[in-house]
């Protein structure tokens, strides 16, 4: 507050400040502009100008609304239909008061820090009379502790008699120079200090990184060789048994054959005997027996069926199954597999085998018979598993084929959740079930046209894992929107980012697809990474009267990865690479806000919503398994 006698008199006293546009009275007292219209309000406190530092709050009492009481003589003056604005200016005290601000301006003299190293140095608030230099209030905490010898130091106010004291002998020169480069290099040292622990800490996460990557690929490695000795016994075992069986059945027809030579020379040793006592000895009738056993003995097959016994490429004496695919399907629910395989001819009835190992070692073995066809689907699979796949005749087991290797996926979480109408802006409405949200009538509220977007976010963080859910939206085009207005914008972030105005576009932390009005006649949906669009990445689509985008979206935080999918086209439109984790997800749900009104509704899918995973999830899956191309693992028969 002003203290001396000029001060007084350019003081209003309303306010106790300087007169801040003052206006004149009938009884020649003058008082700011604005501290008269407070003043003549009936029935209120009036309160002081805003421009002023100090306040004070001055009563009145229920007076004529035109009638304006002297605050000093307490003279009433009537007001005409302009109110105060009728009053005359007082244009020769405003111009005192404004000359007389500036010549105390002037006369407050600034003195730059002597330490500051920035192209403006801060205004000095201390000098050292020991050390002889000016220093900011931030420059004076870091450089001139009052610690240790600092402290007997003394600080007065900067001014340019001190200044000239301090600076009068040279050795008080050479000292401050050299406490200078001492403290230049002090702030050199902290700034090194910090960029040596930075480096070390990159150094020790680099190998902390490269020791867990290491593990994780010997453990998937490890796993590859186990199950590759586990089948390398498997098909030994299986070829020495065969090989057994087979040699078994040669060895019996090996004694049969050999009997038979024998009987063969018999027979000729019968009949040289038999010539030679004819007709002294041997009858005709003897004769005709001996020709007649040698007859049935010509008649016996004596070529050998090497088809039978043949062990080359593991061929069978019948047809068996070959070619056989199996593809994996992404599940909610369990693990699921289909089974396709080629026909046989006049075969339509076919056996289809999986088979596992249970932790125990007992091998579990499910058939489904009599399938129609050469694809079938098995559902209900225990998910992260090794199966063995096999496929049969109907009702003919040797036409087995051999088995198809395959690991079952993991399950899609698909856990659900609510869209949260308590966080939701007034310009949004959540339905009572709390899974449809549209905007409502924004157009009295919202005074900018579609530059905000507005929403809410989901009743679910998540911190670790993955979540897929899917989005219905509907949406229609009427007159007034413009080229480049947001319809809706849905997606993942922060939740420490997210307020009761959700704009994605904007938020730091976020992962989103938006669909904007380009043309007349078409839409573009974007796809927006931290606050920027990604680039050279958009789908253009044609404008319908009425259109619905059935969305997915899968996040899989341990992995760092956000697909997008367009489940109607089954198929992942982009998916987010390295995205942000140190802080839990949550679901985010915007619209645009419209003062023409049009129709756009967003409906949540989660849990049994979702009848089916869209089959295209597998390449994000794979993409994001530990062992790559897991279940393309086959082996031949042998």
């Amino acid at each position: 507050m002003a203290t001396s006698a000029l001060d007084t008199e350019l003081t209003c006293s309303i306010c106790l400040e300087f007169y801040r546009d003052p206006y004149l009275l009938p009884c020649m007292h003058s008082f700011c502009k604005q501290c008269l219209i407070e003043f003549s309000k009936p029935n209120q406190t009036s309160e002081v100008d805003p421009g002023c530092s100090k306040s004070t709050d001055i009563a009145s009492t229920e007076k004529d609304e035109n009638v304006l009481e002297c605050p000093e003589c307490r003279q009433t003056v009537r007001l005409d239909h302009k109110g105060i604005d009728g009053l005359p200016k007082n244009f020769t005290l405003a111009n005192i008061v404004k000359k007389y601000a500036k010549q105390e301006d002037k006369e407050e003299k600034k003195y730059p820090c002597d330490i500051c190293d920035n192209e403006q140095p801060n205004d000095a608030v201390k000098c050292c009379l020991q050390c002889g230099w000016l220093y900011c209030r931030i420059c004076l905490a870091e450089c001139h502790p009052n610690k240790r010898k600092l402290k007997s130091h003394t600080l007065v106010e900067p001014s340019d008699q001190r200044r000239s004291e301090t600076l009068s002998t040279e050795d008080s020169k050479i000292v401050d120079n050299l406490l200078k480069s001492v403290n230049n290099l002090e702030i050199i040292k902290r700034k090194v200090e910090r960029n040596i622990r930075d480096i070390q800490t990159n150094i020790d996460s680099l190998q902390a990184t490269g020791g867990r990557k290491k593990n994780e690929t010997q453990v998937v490695f490890d796993r590859l060789v186990t199950m590759l000795k586990t089948k390398e016994r498997r098909f030994i075992s299986e070829v020495d048994k065969e090989v057994n069986e087979k040699t078994d059945a040669l060895i019996l027809q090996l004694s049969s054959w050999r009997q038979f030579a024998e009987d063969i020379d018999k027979m000729i040793k019968d009949v040289k005997i038999a010539v030679d006592d004819f007709p002294r000895k041997t009858t005709n009738t003897a004769l005709q027996t001996i020709r007649n056993r040698i007859f049935d003995m010509e008649k016996k097959p004596v070529n050998f069926d090497k088809q039978n016994f043949s062990n080359k490429h593991g061929k069978r004496k019948k047809n068996h199954i070959w070619n056989i695919n199996v593809e994996l399907i992404p599940t909610r629910n369990g693990a699921s597999i289909s089974v396709a395989w080629t026909k046989i001819p006049d075969n339509d009835l076919y056996d289809v085998s999986v088979e596992s190992t249970l932790q125990n070692g007992i091998k579990e073995r499910s058939t489904y018979s009599c399938v129609q066809g050469s694809r079938h689907k098995i559902d209900n699979l225990r998910q992260d598993t090794a199966y063995r796949v096999y496929v049969a005749v109907h009702g003919e087991t040797d036409t087995e084929s051999r088995g198809v290797i395959i690991q079952t996926l993991k399950c899609v979480p698909c856990t659900p959740f609510t869209i949260n109408g308590k966080c939701a802006d007034e310009s949004t409405f959540v339905s009572e079930d709390s899974k449809i949200m549209m905007p409502e009538d924004a157009s009295e509220r919202c005074s900018t046209k579609y530059t905000r977007l507005f929403g809410t976010i989901g009743t679910i963080e998540i911190s670790s894992g993955s979540l897929y859910w899917e989005t219905k939206c509907s949406f229609s085009f009427v007159k007034g929107m413009k080229k480049g207005d947001y319809v809706f914008d849905i997606g993942t972030c922060y939740k420490t980012t997210v307020d009761r105005i959700n704009c994605l576009y904007k938020n730091f932390s976020g992962y989103s697809v938006n669909v904007v009005k380009r043309g007349n006649r078409d839409i573009q949906i974007e796809f927006v990474r931290e606050g920027r669009a990604v680039i050279d990445v958009s789908e253009d689509v044609e404008w319908e009267e009425r259109m619905i985008l059935h969305l997915g979206f899968y996040l899989n935080v341990d992995k760092r990865k956000f697909s997008v999918i367009n489940v109607t086209e089954n198929r992942v439109i982009y998916t987010f690479e390295d995205i942000k984790t140190k802080v839990p997800h949550v679901p985010v749900f915007s619209h645009g806000n419209f003062e023409c009104k049009p129709y756009v509704e967003i409906q949540l899918l989660t849990g049994l919503d979702i009848l089916e995973v869209p089959s295209c999830l597998l390449e994000v899956l794979k993409d994001q398994s530990d062992v790559e191309d897991y279940a393309d693992i086959y082996f031949n028969d042998w």
